[in-house]
């Protein structure tokens, strides 16, 4: 029998047998009310006592295959996931909402190289962003710039190759958003 794991608060270990569930509202009512139910151990969610914050993640790649591998890993770590397939859907998306985070491919169609990443910095200088390419030049006889390094001078927190692993990437975003947590405790504590 197929079972979905949510809380610890239900008498039966936590578990609810698929068959029961009638349509996936009732799965996503049940992650509602596992987020609900108490200081959550996802690490997507920060527990502040009366509620739980999810962090919002904003995704911009023109590569669906990537934003739908990205989404399906940060939502099963419990992150809120927004995806936008281009720069210009995704400067959109964060002039409509405020986000914890930005990950956002280097080179993308309509926007000229590295522009991406310096527009998204500029528009949201606070929000940690994650660049992210898989460019690769096709004559490998000369030795290829290195993109990433160049992504973290105009503003990028930090970077990462295409490929990468799920492991990976969720290290990098805990990584940023402990950062982003320190600064501000520590411009609020003076």
């Amino acid at each position: 029998m197929l079972f979905f794991r949510y809380t610890r608060w239900r008498g039966d270990a936590g578990r609810i047998p698929a068959r029961r569930l009638r349509n996936i509202g009732d799965l996503q009512r049940i992650t509602l009310a596992r987020r609900r139910a108490g200081p959550s151990r996802v690490p997507g969610d920060i527990w502040t006592g009366e509620r739980t914050i999810t962090k919002r993640i904003l995704v911009v790649d023109d590569d669906l295959l990537v934003c739908s591998a990205i989404r399906s890993w940060l939502e099963e770590r419990g992150y809120s996931v927004f995806v936008a397939d281009g720069g210009e859907a995704g400067l959109n998306a964060l002039d409509g909402s405020a986000f914890d985070l930005m990950i956002v491919d280097i080179f993308m169609p309509h926007m000229r190289g590295f522009e991406s990443v310096r527009v998204f910095h500029q528009r949201a200088p606070t929000v940690p962003l994650i660049a992210i390419s898989g460019y690769v030049f096709a004559e490998q006889r000369t030795p290829a710039p290195d993109f990433l390094s160049m992504a973290l001078e105009l503003g990028a927190t930090r970077c990462l190759r295409k490929p990468f692993t799920p492991n990976t990437l969720l290290t990098v975003i805990d990584m940023c958003l402990q950062e982003t947590e320190a600064q501000k405790v520590k411009i609020v504590g003076g």
